[in-house]
């Protein structure tokens, strides 16, 4: 028989048509439940998949028929385990399996055993309590291999358990990609500083709306980008010459500081050695120099008065009065710098 007829796609859901004979056992009351893909195939075990697919038609009961420990462990076919021992059954595939359930899918599973009499210890039954999940938890089972969209609605938006809510009721309509279209969206707006108060309640709307960017909007952001980059590389660039002309600068300064103090140590040196008549011929040369009279009327001195005591216990004077003897005293090759 024919399992599947006619496909069809309208609006983003897919619709199948199925033969007559089959329909009586697929809305069979007591069995029938959807079985999400999403969430079986982020199983690894063979038996968290085996035991989810058996289970799932008793999540409204919250609880399961007795099940034979044979028939548990003979679900998954000829995959399924060779321990005859429950201990171990329980060790390697049993616990490893609802564990699993429980960390990725949007169910909450637990078992209970039974024996096969009050005198027996062998354990033959087994029988699962399980209840789905809600809020956070649905919503981080059905976005199983979307980790990092789970994460952005929860740690940069602050979804609530409300809104978690809202999108575990709606995952049949807001897809991944409808998600994912609102989050680039609202992350957009909040760039042009459009958003100004709850950025979660605005990718809330958005994803409601079907708020997506349109090519011409990325382009847009991508020309944007591009030029900001520019600019940026220009300033960094401009200050990063200006940085350089500065320290090439201060470091000359500092140079001809440095050289200006050598010749200043080098004039007193002079002076300080030169004889009473040498003394006193650099001193009034000094006096009746333009640089000189320039400095000796500038601190407010009198040129008819001064003496060479007030010239050299005045820091400015002194001072430009040992660089005038450094000049007077080197060599006449080192003056002009040949």
């Amino acid at each position: 028989m024919q399992l599947l007829g006619i496909v069809g796609i309208d609006n983003g859901r897919i619709t199948f048509e199925v033969p007559q004979p089959l329909i009586r056992h697929i809305k069979d009351p007591e069995k029938s439940h959807w079985l999400s893909l999403r969430i079986t195939s982020a199983f690894t075990l063979t038996y968290a998949r085996a035991i989810y697919d058996h289970v799932i038609a008793y999540v409204a009961d919250g609880i399961t028929d007795w099940f034979e420990l044979d028939v548990i462990r003979n679900w998954p076919g000829k995959a399924g385990s060779s321990a005859t021992v429950f201990k171990y059954f329980k060790r390697d595939s049993l616990e490893p399996a609802v564990k699993q359930i429980n960390e990725v899918s949007d169910i909450e599973l637990s078992y209970e055993t039974r024996t096969e009499s009050p005198k027996s210890k062998k354990i033959d039954r087994i029988r699962f309590r399980l209840s789905r999940k809600e809020g956070a938890d649905t919503v981080r089972a059905s976005l199983i291999g979307l980790k990092e969209t789970y994460t952005t609605l929860k740690n940069e938006f602050a979804f609530t358990e409300k809104q978690f809510g809202l999108i575990s009721q709606n995952r049949a309509v807001w897809s991944d990609e409808r998600i994912f279209d609102a989050i680039e969206y609202t992350r957009a707006k909040i760039d042009e500083a459009k958003v100004t108060k709850s950025p979660a309640g605005y990718l809330m709307k958005a994803i409601t709306e079907g708020y997506k960017l349109s090519e011409a909007e990325r382009r847009m952001k991508t020309v944007l980008a591009q030029k900001a980059k520019e600019e940026h590389t220009e300033v960094t660039s401009r200050a990063t010459a200006r940085i350089a002309v500065e320290a090439n600068s201060a470091a000359h300064e500092e140079e001809a500081k440095l050289r200006l103090a050598n010749e200043v140590r080098s004039g007193r040196e002079a002076f300080d050695h030169a004889d009473a008549r040498a003394k006193k011929e650099f001193m009034r040369a000094y006096i009746v120099s333009p640089s000189g009279k320039l400095a000796i009327k500038r601190l407010k001195f009198d040129i008819a008065t001064i003496c060479e005591a007030d010239v050299l216990n005045h820091a400015d004077l002194s001072f430009a009065f040992y660089h005038f003897v450094y000049l007077r005293s080197k060599p006449k090759a080192a003056r002009t710098g040949a």
